[in-house]
């Protein structure tokens, strides 16, 4: 039986014959969203802020309702959310806000699971100011993080300490307490801390303030929403810290030849056109999952997952990566069967009409910990169901004979 969502996403009644098992690259649309990036174009196309029209109004209206949703989702205040293009932006932005506030001889904790989007800004700004980046591993045998991972690490000299709420490889997730653990030392001792919620927000709660990390960055394309779309999320209290990093339209209040203002929070970040179809079809995202239920839709991947840990057994050679257990996990598993390239295993699976990652998954310094060139990677969403999880089985099985 076909999962209950999967009605609702036109992508698979154009593709009826395939298995997409590739979400934490990019989700599938449901139509609603689809509907609420063209209604716009269709109804309301207009840029925002300054125009004096109905229609111009109408659409910034729009938009600021899209922030609204956001900050509701999320657990924050409008004036903390930021738009952008999607994590990579957010975090490079982050990169950009602390590069004034560092200094030489600083330290940067870093995760050593950490996507390159959340990992290459760092090294870039250290390199530049002579910053001292370390890296952290789990010292957990089933590669989940702890707390003490980090907090073992910080000296006198630490400044910032990244970390993603969830590995795009492994799965494994950073506990809640855990989590709040590190920011409240890092509170305590002044460093800031950077969230990547990449993998993160569309399986777990989510609740920016009670997290208390100082930036939380997540792309819209992996929960639901179009390509292009992205959110930075900035506690309040560094607002008075930080300066812009893009210059252009719309972040400013006032030009003048002897002087700049400008704007408030979250406006100062957003220079130029923003992606306004983009954000309110984030927004009807969010919508969509609130009208389904969150709670049920995280019920029922952790049922896939449990699922497609436990079929996965059955295939002979299989060594999974990270945890095994259901409660260190969103619904994603990475793994190699031996004597077989990942590669091979991916294009073996392609001929059966089954969507999976291989590769690095842009996490190298974690396959470079664990001394593999690359790995397989299922990822599992809303609109799965173990009736896929079964034909991937079989053909793996078939696969190693």
């Amino acid at each position: 039986m076909p999962s209950i969502y999967k009605k609702d996403f036109p992508f698979f009644k154009n593709n009826k014959s395939l298995i997409y098992f590739d979400s934490a690259a990019t989700s599938q649309k449901p139509l609603s969203v689809i509907d609420a990036e063209c209604g716009f174009y269709l109804k309301h196309n207009s840029n925002i802020k300054r125009g004096s029209y109905d229609l111009a109004e109408a659409a910034t209206d729009m938009f600021e309702s899209a922030r609204e949703a956001v900050a509701d989702f999320i657990g924050a205040k409008p004036s903390e959310v930021v738009f952008n293009s999607g994590s990579t932006e957010g975090l490079n932005t982050v990169a950009g806000i602390l590069r004034p506030l560092l200094k030489s001889g600083d330290e940067i904790i870093v995760s050593g699971m950490e996507h390159h989007s959340n990992l290459l800004p760092w090294l870039e700004l250290a390199k530049s100011k002579n910053i001292k980046v370390k890296y952290v591993f789990p010292k957990d045998p089933d590669l989940v993080f702890m707390a003490t991972d980090f907090l073992s690490e910080v000296t006198g000299k630490t400044r910032v300490i990244v970390f993603a709420g969830a590995s795009n490889f492994t799965g494994n997730k950073v506990a809640t307490s855990e989590i709040k653990k590190i920011t409240d030392l890092a509170e305590e001792k002044n460093i800031f801390t950077v969230f990547d919620a990449s993998q993160y927000v569309q399986h777990e709660v989510v609740n920016f303030r009670k997290m208390n990390v100082d930036f939380l960055s997540f792309s819209g394309h992996k929960l639901y929403a179009p390509m292009g779309t992205g959110v930075l999320a900035i506690k309040q209290e560094k607002h008075s810290q930080i300066s812009p990093v893009k210059f252009g339209g719309e972040m400013v209040k006032r030009v003048r030849m002897k002087d700049v203002i400008y704007e408030d929070f979250p406006y100062i970040l957003e220079g130029g056109t923003p992606n306004v179809s983009g954000a309110i079809a984030l927004a009807a995202a969010l919508k969509y999952l609130k009208s389904k239920g969150v709670k049920g839709i995280m019920k029922y991947e952790k049922e896939l997952l449990a699922y497609l840990l436990s079929s996965l057994k059955k295939v002979k050679g299989v060594d999974i990566y990270g945890s095994k257990a259901i409660k260190d996990k969103i619904p994603l598993v990475s793994f190699n069967i031996k004597g077989l390239h990942a590669h091979d295993v991916g294009y073996f699976l392609n001929q059966k009409k089954i969507a999976v990652r291989v590769g690095e998954h842009c996490v190298g310094l974690a396959h470079e910990y664990l001394c593999i060139p690359s790995s397989v990677r299922v990822s599992l969403s809303l609109y799965n169901s173990k009736e896929e999880i079964d034909k991937l089985v079989r053909a793996l099985s078939t696969l190693v004979g």
